[in-house]
């Protein structure tokens, strides 16, 4: 009897172990889990918190009276883009306009001649 009952606590120490043992690996396994987690939410976070902050900067460039104040970002680099596009075909109608007066002035100094 004392044998049997012996084999039974060791069954009942071996299994106990194990589930001691499988809920240890869960534990470490949901921590690591966790951790992703936790990672991912700060990270979410930081790159959310950088957009506010491209936000606040860019919302200086927008003409005043601008309503879209959540895309800030966008508003102002379109703003950007057609300003340097504006700029562009000032240019080049700057340069027309000079080639223009050159070929002016050669042309009246052919008639004189």
């Amino acid at each position: 009897v004392d044998v049997a009952a012996a084999r039974r606590d060791r069954r009942s120490a071996a299994v106990a172990e194990e589930r001691a043992r499988a809920l240890e690996q869960k534990l470490a396994a949901a921590s690591t889990r966790d951790a992703r987690d936790a990672a991912a939410i700060a990270e979410r976070d930081r790159l959310l918190e950088e957009r506010k902050d491209w936000n606040r900067r860019f919302r200086g460039l927008l003409p005043e009276g601008a309503e879209d104040d959540g895309d800030a970002a966008r508003l102002a680099l379109d703003l950007l883009r057609r300003t340097v596009d504006a700029r562009a075909r000032a240019d080049v109608a700057s340069s027309e306009a000079r080639a223009a007066a050159r070929r002016g002035a050669e042309a009246a100094r052919t008639w004189e001649a």
